[in-house]
């Protein structure tokens, strides 16, 4: 009983064995394979060939894990930056009511050092000055 022949079409890949350096050829698919899961392959002689190199989709998991490490780390920055200007803004509200109720204080006539009270300095403040009471 005869076989039917049924013409098959494919692509093949040219390798040379790292060992014997015969040249045969392997399909896209399988190269690609092997490229992506770094497993071992035979050349017609027997001889172990495997593809150690970085392969594309190690290169772009590489790529991912650094573009997320970098998004996070400057996630990180925004947010600690966004907390020092909040602490600083917090800061300056304080020394700016501190600075008014001491400028009161003066305008009142009291020293802002020893805390004593003076006629003569109300009277230049609010001579001098323009200073309310």
């Amino acid at each position: 009983m005869s076989g039917l022949a049924i013409p098959v079409l494919e692509t093949l890949e040219s390798v040379r064995c790292a060992t014997c350096g015969i040249l045969f050829g392997i399909t896209s698919d399988y190269m690609r394979r092997r490229r992506d899961d770094h497993g071992d392959f035979s050349c017609p002689s027997g001889h172990i060939n495997v593809y150690r190199g970085q392969s594309e989709t190690d290169r772009l998991r590489a790529e991912l894990a650094n573009e997320q490490h970098r998004t996070a780390y400057e996630k990180r920055m925004r947010e600690y930056a966004e907390k020092n200007a909040k602490g600083a803004r917090i800061a300056a509200g304080m020394a700016k009511a501190s600075l008014g109720r001491t400028m009161t204080r003066v305008r009142a006539g009291v020293c802002p050092h020893c805390q004593r009270t003076f006629k003569q300095l109300a009277a230049h403040m609010k001579c001098k000055h323009g200073a309310k009471k």
